[in-house]
């Protein structure tokens, strides 16, 4: 109900988005050529036919359905950590930069909900199996995943550097098996999609962009789109204040830092006095993000929906935990 009531302004606008325009004229669902054959299989079964046409809200709706049964999914496999569950709503902003656009699509919103459901659920299924049959799991989610919707595959990666920096906050070592073994699927799994994906990709938009950087140019394209991500983000957030920011990132890693460096705990990770307010500061963001996106929304049709500024969110709620824990630590 909640990831109902937060989308409520996307159905409330009821605009078509970006490629929606496209689709709406001429029903062709064209996601096979973009190497997301699940995402044609889905819809064309949601449309009952070779067509697709416009059922919005329903597949915004049953794509927050796949989302919420994750973040279920998700709690049982972080629960050693935490026994909350706000905190993994908010990571959905982290986990895929882009959730608040997807949602914004009248035709994709259900394929991409549901490449994030994979992605997630693949990472809550390696935890809680056997090495073996964990490792099998995820390969297959995150494969399905891919085929829905390819960005979302960090949604898998972020988790597990999330659960490594909590095992060594709380047991002061990592699960190795458990966790080279699951970053083995994940790139098991993206080479095989890479070498089977070229049998789909079709048009010289999906074969430009399904090129692959050359290795000696890595480190500077990452260094690139680090400054292209915080430009945006500071363009996206003109008129917050900046100081806001600054120190939201500055908390956020303190926070991280403090909280894998300190001793192993009995307390877990996210647990202490500084919930409260970190939620508060988390919800803030979250909310001046949002309040951008559908500021952008109304005025102008086709409007990029940013997430950027929400991106924090998640560092800050659980760094200042961390931060006001050792603090209490050390005081004792």
């Amino acid at each position: 109900m909640g990831l109902v009531l937060a989308t409520y302004p996307i159905v409330a606008a009821d605009r078509l988005y970006l490629d929606d325009i496209w689709r709406s004229m001429y029903g062709d669902p064209g996601w096979t050529s973009n190497a997301r054959p699940l995402a044609d299989v889905v819809m064309l079964a949601l449309n009952q036919g070779t067509r697709v046409v416009e059922l919005a809200p329903l597949p915004l709706w049953l794509g927050l359905a796949g989302i919420a049964t994750m973040l279920v999914a998700l709690r049982q496999a972080f629960v050693e950590f935490s026994d909350g569950h706000a905190w993994l709503a908010m990571a959905l902003l982290v986990l895929q930069p882009f959730f608040l656009q997807n949602l914004s699509y009248q035709f994709d919103a259900l394929p991409m909900a549901l490449a994030v459901s994979c992605a997630g659920m693949a990472l809550a299924a390696g935890m809680r199996a056997s090495p073996t049959k964990g490792f099998m799991l995820s390969v297959i989610g995150l494969f399905a995943s891919l085929c829905f919707y390819q960005a979302a595959v960090s949604v898998y990666f972020v988790l597990l550097a999330f659960h490594a920096l909590f095992s060594l906050a709380t047991y002061g070592t990592l699960q190795w098996r458990r966790h080279v073994g699951l970053l083995a699927a994940g790139a098991v799994t993206l080479l095989g999609y890479k070498l089977i994906s070229g049998w789909w990709l079709a048009g010289g938009y999906s074969l430009s962009h399904s090129q692959m950087v050359a290795p000696a140019t890595l480190p500077m394209h990452i260094f690139d789109n680090t400054l292209t991500f915080w430009r945006y983000a500071t363009r996206t957030l003109a008129g917050a204040p900046r100081w806001g920011l600054s120190v939201t990132a500055l908390i956020a890693l303190t926070g991280l830092i403090l909280g894998t460096l300190r001793p192993a705990q009995a307390n877990p990770p996210l647990h202490g006095p500084g919930g409260s307010c970190s939620c508060w500061s988390s919800c803030c963001y979250y909310r001046l993000a949002r309040w951008v996106s559908w500021r952008r929304l109304k005025t102008r049709s086709g409007a990029r929906a940013p997430s950027s500024g929400s991106a924090l969110c998640v560092p800050v709620h659980c760094s200042v935990r961390w931060l006001l824990a050792s603090i209490t630590d050390g005081a004792a």
